[in-house]
C-alpha cells in the first residue's frame, strides 16, 4: 500500500513509504500534466520508461526512429498499435531524457 503525506505549513516535504511503488507514481503524477503516457514500474521492462501500459520501451521507439522508421510505421509496427499522442509522448520523453535514453540504446545493442 502506498502512504503519501502531502506538506504542511510547517515544511515542503512530500514524503512516501512503500519505494516500489515511488518511481511509477511520481513519474505518472509528475508527467501527468505534459504528456501521461510515458510510465516506469520496477519489474517491467527493466524499469525504463515506457507507453502507457505497454511493454514498449521509449528506447525502442527512438531507436527505431533513428534507423529511418517514420511515425505512421512505428504507429503500426507493434502488438499493441501506437497512437500519435504515444509517439508524441515518447518523443517529448526522449527529449527530456535524451542521456537516459541514450544509454538504453548503448546498453541494449552491447548485448
Amino acid at each position: 500500500m502506498l502512504s503519501v503525506a502531502f506538506p504542511s505549513a510547517n515544511t515542503n516535504r512530500v514524503v512516501i513509504s512503500n519505494t516500489t511503488a515511488v518511481t511509477d507514481f511520481f513519474l505518472s503524477w509528475g508527467t501527468r500534466t505534459q504528456t501521461g503516457l510515458v510510465r516506469k514500474t520496477p519489474g517491467v521492462v527493466g524499469g525504463k520508461a515506457r507507453i502507457r501500459d505497454t511493454r514498449i520501451p521509449v528506447w525502442t521507439l527512438v531507436r527505431l526512429r533513428q534507423l529511418g522508421a517514420d511515425d505512421q510505421t512505428l504507429r503500426g509496427y507493434f502488438t499493441v498499435p501506437l497512437t500519435a499522442e504515444d509517439l508524441s509522448a515518447a518523443w517529448d520523453y526522449y527529449d527530456r531524457n535524451r542521456e537516459e535514453i541514450e544509454q538504453a540504446i548503448r546498453e541494449n545493442e552491447a548485448e
